[in-house]
């Protein structure tokens, strides 16, 4: 079914995951090429080249998504973080604040706000937030709560999301683990004794590109 874009882009971040950056881009590139108007084409690119951390060709992707009607919560929410993490703190504060403002009962807009606030400084509000959602939200995944404790370099938080990410195999656990948040943790022993518990990590092939 070479016509069946969901399938490839579903299959590309997939191999983005694993490292296969080169095969992931071959797969986008067809589905582009087979719905070359459909906004979530062009969100799986955005989504992917993030996590590549090839940050201006993502921010490309999201506006296409967004000139075509595209203004989802995942738009607002993974556009912000792109431009959290290439630095551009204005740029991400105008999505993010929008996505708290517009999905305010939904803990991936909260917590990507509290990844904002922490990026600029406001370790209380950060800290205020996923409390919050902690307990609103008591089964949402882990994993993300563990990317804004890792901003606020609270290493003892942060391994503890972790690990509660595994215990409860939470999907998203893998692709928290390769945000830039978590850098400074690259050589700790805890954390790399956390990650060598996701067997999805044997299968990588590369690191994300700087």
């Amino acid at each position: 079914m070479p016509h069946y874009t969901s399938a490839r882009i579903n299959y590309a971040e997939l191999l983005t995951l694993e490292g296969r950056y080169h095969e992931s881009m071959a797969q986008l590139n067809l589905a582009r090429l087979y719905d070359p108007l459909s906004p979530s084409v062009h969100l799986a690119r955005a989504i992917c080249m993030g996590y590549q951390r090839r940050y201006d060709p993502a921010r490309e992707a999201y506006l296409l998504c967004r000139a075509a009607g595209e203004s989802s919560l995942w738009t607002l929410t993974s556009g912000g973080m792109n431009e959290l993490y290439a630095g551009n703190l204005n740029a991400a504060a105008a999505l993010l604040e929008e996505a708290a403002a517009r999905f305010s009962d939904m803990p991936t807009a909260l917590l990507a706000r509290a990844c904002l606030d922490a990026a600029r400084g406001d370790a209380d509000r950060a800290r205020a937030i996923v409390h919050d959602c902690t307990v609103r939200f008591p089964f949402y995944a882990p994993a993300n709560h563990s990317v804004v404790t890792a901003l606020l370099r609270d290493r003892e938080a942060t391994l503890l999301w972790l690990g509660k990410a595994l215990e409860v195999a939470d999907m998203t656990l893998l692709a928290a683990t390769m945000s830039p948040a978590l850098d400074w943790l690259a050589s700790d022993a805890g954390f790399m004794a956390l990650r060598s518990r996701c067997p999805v990590w044997a299968r990588r092939k590369a690191l994300p590109v700087a």
